[in-house]
């Protein structure tokens, strides 16, 4: 199975390319168009393994040495860390704090489909 045809064609709406300003080739999503993206994971049965945060300030983006990660614990079931995975990626997003003169964008490892 590949990535959910639908999260690929949001991250291509809503996201932020990172490759410009800082040679990555990544897409980052704002708090809320994250939130969005959970849910189309979520639809799609595709564990977010962890991720990244970079800061939008004025026009500069920087990485924020900000990540989480989420491990499969041992004898967990494909479907528990479906679900674990999902929900640590959104508590962890709700629990940022706002950052000074940024604005969070977040950057989801998925697992390959």
């Amino acid at each position: 199975m590949k990535k959910s045809y639908d999260y690929e064609r949001f991250l291509e709406a809503k996201g932020v390319r990172l490759f410009e300003p800082l040679g990555i080739q990544e897409i980052a999503l704002a708090r809320e168009d994250a939130r969005v993206a959970i849910e189309l994971l979520r639809k799609a049965a595709i564990p977010i393994l962890g991720g990244d945060v970079y800061l939008q300030r004025s026009a500069v983006l920087e990485h924020s040495f900000t990540s989480w990660s989420t491990n499969v614990l041992p004898n967990e079931t494909n479907d528990s860390y479906l679900k674990r995975s999902l929900t640590d990626a959104e508590k962890f997003i709700r629990e940022l704090d706002e950052v000074s003169g940024g604005t969070p964008l977040f950057v989801f490892v998925i697992r390959d489909q």
